[in-house]
Formats: structure tokens, C-alpha cells, sequence
């Protein structure tokens, strides 16, 4: 179901199946407050998963596959300083742990170890955590994946698997998005979209003539 599919079915709900060109319904608010609730569910409803230590639901999983880049200059930052990353086309979603990052894989489907930025620093000083080329870690930094224990010169070619979850808002939501949602969570989504544009939108008389000139109040 697109984005732009639901919009017209709360404009017609709204207006009883009968838009009319004064109604003051704008289709792209109705896109913007539909992809910001989808979100907002789908962050409840994977958190309660996460809290009960259930697997996250893959209905919700887009896999990128991309190669690493080094985000500082080698002439500004020396070769132990510097960091390598991936970056996603998308924004995660904020879930509990950071589990908006599924998973992260080497090419050869090995895992890389997870770290949280926060712990980092101590992480890495432990010597069987310390991230190396056999010990591969990452953590993340908005979109971007920061892979440690390798370094660029050696990194040229890589590429790794990230399996995550993408926010619908991380990118301008058009009409012709999916809304990627199970057919319950999508009547919560219409339900609670089209309680919010009443509110917004009925103060204002019905037009009965379709004139393009706005009713009085």
C-alpha cells in the first residue's frame, strides 16, 4: 500500500466521497502525518519485541550492501586515527539498543561484533574486545556504519551486509512510497491519521457547491 493510496482514502472518508476543490485537504499533509505515525508504530511495536527478547519481525528489514570509505583525510588524520564507514541510504530507526541496525556482515557473511559508542573507548582497550582485523566491530553514527579493525589501504575492495531498519521519514515520503506495515498496524495508522486531520480540518462549513469559492462559517 503506497502512501498516496491511504491519502485518498481518508480524503474520502473525511469528506464522506465527496472531496470538493475548497475542502482545504492537502494531500501532502496527509502523506507527511501518515509516514511520521508509521514510524512512531513501528518504533512501539518492535520495541515491545526487543523488551520481551523476541527476534525483531523481517517483515520490517532492508539489506544494503556497500562498499567502505574512509571518512577523514589521510592528511588530516593519521593512519591509526582514521575511521572506515559504510553509509546507508537511509536514516535507522531509533529503536531500544540500537537495533534499528539488525545485523552487520563481512562480505563472507561473518558477523562484525557490535559495540555502542558510549562503551567504545573501553571496549577496545579490553584485550580480547579490542577490535583487529579477526575481531571485526562496528558502531553507528546517524547513517553512517563505523567499521573497526581494518584500515583503508586494506579495505579498498570491501564490502559489507548491513541488515536494518529503515526510518519511512529518513527521506521527502512521496505518494508513491510503500507504507510497509501489517494489515493491523495499518488500520491504526488511517485510524489515528484521519482522527487527526478531523480535528484540523472541520471547522469549516461544507461546500456544497463545488465553486471553488470557500463556504462561509
Amino acid at each position: 500500500m503506497t502512501l498516496g493510496k491511504l491519502a485518498d482514502d481518508i480524503i474520502l472518508r473525511i469528506t464522506k466521497s465527496n472531496p470538493t476543490d475548497d475542502s482545504e485537504i492537502e494531500k501532502d499533509q496527509i502523506i507527511y502525518l501518515l509516514s511520521q505515525a508509521r514510524d512512531g508504530i513501528v518504533k512501539s511495536y518492535l520495541d515491545k519485541m526487543i523488551l520481551a527478547n523476541q527476534p525483531i519481525d523481517t517483515m520490517y528489514v532492508e539489506r544494503f550492501i556497500g562498499p567502505v570509505n574512509s571518512v577523514e583525510s589521510q592528511a588530516v588524520v593519521d593512519a591509526i586515527n582514521e575511521r572506515i564507514f559504510i553509509t546507508l541510504p537511509k536514516q535507522p530507526l531509533a529503536l531500544l539498543k540500537d537495533l534499528g541496525i539488525v545485523q552487520v556482515l563481512t562480505d563472507d557473511y561473518l558477523p562484525v561484533m557490535r559495540y555502542h559508542l558510549e562503551n567504545f573507548t573501553i571496549l577496545n582497550s579490553l584485550r580480547y574486545a579490542k577490535s583487529s582485523p579477526e575481531n571485526l566491530c562496528f558502531y553507528r553514527e546517524g547513517n553512517k556504519i563505523i567499521i573497526k579493525g581494518i584500515k583503508s589501504i586494506n579495505a579498498e575492495s570491501d564490502r559489507f551486509i548491513v541488515d536494518y531498519i529503515p526510518a519511512l521519514t529518513s527521506t521527502n515520503p512521496t505518494a508513491a512510497d510503500d507504507v510497509v506495515l501489517s494489515d493491523a498496524l495499518l488500520s491504526e495508522l488511517t485510524g489515528m491519521v484521519e482522527k487527526t486531520m478531523r480535528k484540523q480540518m472541520y471547522d469549516t462549513a461544507q461546500d456544497l457547491n463545488n465553486d471553488g469559492v470557500q463556504e462561509p462559517k
